[in-house]
């Protein structure tokens, strides 16, 4: 996530890189004092990517390498999902029947806009609709213009869209 020196040196652009970062440490510590505040520190998580593949949903949920937990863990939130392999992509594939484990914690899910596979495919699944999270009003869509990969910016991203919908 943070660039090396010696990219910045070739691009010429520490000064600029310097900046971004900076601006993101104070996003996290900004946005960790209102998680805080709102009640959300240390509130448990579950990071979920989907859509559908032949009317199929499919799912990632992402583990604790992943750049998008360790960017949450930054303000305050604790990652639910563990998988004993290591996952060299930060996530897991896995189909609704792993959400039972997870159902405790908050999901924050990103799907595309025309393939919300938890409004569609999965509204009626008996497994999607007794989940406690689904129950308690605890599922929380970051947009489908959230990107879970990148760097600073996408990082930034991420954290501004969990505060807009964990403590609003």
């Amino acid at each position: 996530m943070i660039p090396s020196t010696r990219s910045q040196k070739i691009t010429g652009k520490q000064s600029e890189a310097g900046k971004v970062l900076a601006d993101l440490d104070q996003t996290y510590a900004d946005v960790a004092e209102k998680m805080k505040a709102a009640g959300k520190e240390n509130a448990e998580f579950t990071l979920v990517q989907a859509w559908s593949s032949d009317n199929v949903p499919q799912m990632r949920i992402f583990t604790n390498n992943s750049l998008a937990v360790k960017t949450l863990n930054k303000i305050g939130l604790k990652n639910a999902y563990s998988d004993p392999a290591f996952e060299p992509y930060g996530y897991s594939e896995k189909t609704v029947e792993a959400l039972p484990a997870l159902q405790q914690s908050n999901l924050l899910y990103v799907v595309p806009d025309n393939d919300n596979v938890f409004a569609s495919q999965l509204k009626n699944n008996a497994v999607w609709k007794n989940l406690q999270f689904v129950k308690e009003n605890r599922t929380y869509s970051l947009g489908g213009d959230t990107w879970f990969f990148g760097g600073p910016l996408s990082a930034k991203v991420l954290v501004d869209k969990a505060a807009e919908v964990l403590a609003p």
